[in-house]
């Protein structure tokens, strides 16, 4: 390791992180380096409860996910703003992967899981408002593109 470098975090520590989280409670396992967390958050005391699941392998990048309930359906069948893929899926883009905002070496627990719940208050300000008020930049391009972690 390089000086200055902070060792990356295995799926198994950031379970373990997770799990430790006074903030945020969920469940999850590590099958074959592969991280799944799910968990049930609402982003105000006045929201909705989302539930929310977190993918993560060594070498990748996040993904975050709303599994339920539909945001499609939330949004009246308008596209969803902020997100990857087809509207279908609900992948949340929480930050810009080509900007270093998330690193290997980061604990989800504090950064990727709260950047969804912010993603979230800012997705019922827009069912609102119609405008889009959570700022950042949406990468163009592929969704693929944004499928590995920055090194």
């Amino acid at each position: 390791m390089r000086p200055g470098l902070r060792p990356t975090l295995s799926p198994s520590q950031q379970l373990l992180l997770l799990r430790a989280s006074k903030t945020f409670s969920g469940s999850g396992e590590v099958r074959r380096e592969r991280l799944v967390w799910t968990c049930e958050i609402a982003p105000t005391a006045m929201s909705r409860s989302y539930r929310l699941q977190i993918e993560y392998s060594r070498g990748g990048a996040p993904r975050v996910y709303v599994v339920a309930p539909n945001l499609v359906e939330l949004a009246g069948g308008q596209p969803l703003p902020h997100v990857y893929g087809a509207d279908e899926e609900q992948r949340l883009c929480v930050y810009h992967p080509r900007l270093r905002q998330w690193s290997a070496n980061l604990a989800l627990v504090a950064t990727v899981l709260p950047w969804a719940v912010l993603w979230l208050f800012y997705f019922e300000d827009w069912l609102r408002t119609g405008v889009w008020n959570g700022g950042g930049e949406h990468p163009d391009g592929q969704k693929d593109d944004y499928d590995e972690a920055p090194e």
